[in-house]
């Protein structure tokens, strides 16, 4: 059992397994609140919890997914490359609609964050949240914020998004 805890195989393997889970049950129940992130993550933290395993131990396999991030945000800067024509046919639109949401998504953030006496190191991993994971990582711990918070508020406003 100690080998399994110590391996970097049993978070990457219970990532990989659970989303794949996630995604037959999304397609099975046609459900949108069935999305594979959320399936997995509540199986992932289950286990963990139902097992006692460290999160330490399953970070050391999770992590390399987190590594994987970066080239993967740059797959999606091709794909908005590929997309030039359109975006220059709508580029006033495109941004104008991406300014406001970005700065409506951080006016609120930082306004709530001071109504209810919310701590800088909270805003700082929260106001990122429309961001891609690697970037909010970034901007969060710059400002002073915690790099985990700010996965979490991506993840949410994600999965919120695409609910929507």
């Amino acid at each position: 059992m100690n080998a399994i805890l110590n391996s970097p195989f049993l978070g990457l393997t219970m990532c990989v397994v659970t989303f794949l889970f996630g995604r037959w049950l999304q397609k099975k129940t046609g459900s949108v609140l069935a999305s594979p992130v959320i399936v997995a993550m509540i199986i992932c933290v289950a286990v963990l919890v139902a097992f006692g395993i460290p999160y330490e131990k399953f970070a050391k396999g999770a992590d390399i997914i987190s590594w994987m991030l970066t080239p993967v945000t740059a797959l999606l800067a091709l794909s908005i490359y590929n997309q030039r024509a359109v975006l220059k046919e709508y580029f006033v639109p495109v941004l104008v609609g991406c300014a406001t949401g970005s700065l409506t998504s951080m006016v609120s953030i930082v306004g709530l964050c001071k109504l209810f006496g919310v701590d800088q190191a909270i805003a700082a991993s929260i106001l990122p949240k429309s961001c891609t994971t690697p970037i909010a990582i970034s901007i969060a711990e710059s400002h002073g914020g915690v790099a985990a918070i700010a996965v979490c508020s991506v993840m949410i406003a994600g999965v919120t998004g695409a609910l929507g």
